[in-house]
This record gives C-alpha cells, structure tokens and sequence, in this order.
C-alpha cells in the first residue's frame, strides 16, 4: 500500500507499506522501474510497461504483484549497489502513524 507519493518531471516516487518492499522509483520516460527491498537490494527492471507499473503502486499487495507480474514478466533487469534504509524504514514507520 502506497504511504507516499511524489511525481517530478515523469519521475515517480513512492514509499510502501509493506513487508518487504520500501520504495520504488518509476521512470515514465524510459520506463525503468527500480524497486528497493527492506533488506538494502535494489534492483532496476527495465521497460516496466505503465499499466504494469500501476497495477504494482495500487496493489493491496506490492510484493504479490511484484512477484506475479514485475518479476516474472521483466527479465531484463540489473541489481544495484546496497541502498541503506536505516531512513527509509523511520520515514515508514513516521507515515504509518500518520
């Protein structure tokens, strides 16, 4: 479930209540999806298609959707470098008491 949301110049920004899944970052103009787990990985999927990327934000359910349709239909993906959370995970918990 979506906690926060920012767009920017076709960037978009959300924060998850979930309970592996921080955040994600969705490029509208090249279509990459970089998601960030609660453990520090990363990964960007690549030509994440948009309807794809809405049905993942709007999901009851990040990691169901994420594991049905995000990583079993883009394999074309790269992992990146250990994001540190430590802020991430108290911006979390600061939304959910919101």
């Amino acid at each position: 479930m979506v906690l926060k949301k920012e767009e920017q110049k076709g960037i978009i920004k959300a924060i998850y209540d979930s309970s592996n899944i921080c955040a994600s970052v969705y490029d509208r103009n090249n279509f990459d999806l970089t998601i960030i787990f609660k453990n520090g990985g990363q990964y960007k999927y690549h030509n994440v298609d948009s309807i794809d990327y809405n049905s993942f934000e709007l999901a009851e359910s990040n990691g169901s959707v994420f594991n049905s349709t995000i990583k079993t239909k883009y394999k074309n993906f790269q992992k990146m470098d250990k994001f540190d959370v430590k802020e991430l995970l108290v911006e979390i918990e600061t939304l959910k008491t919101k």
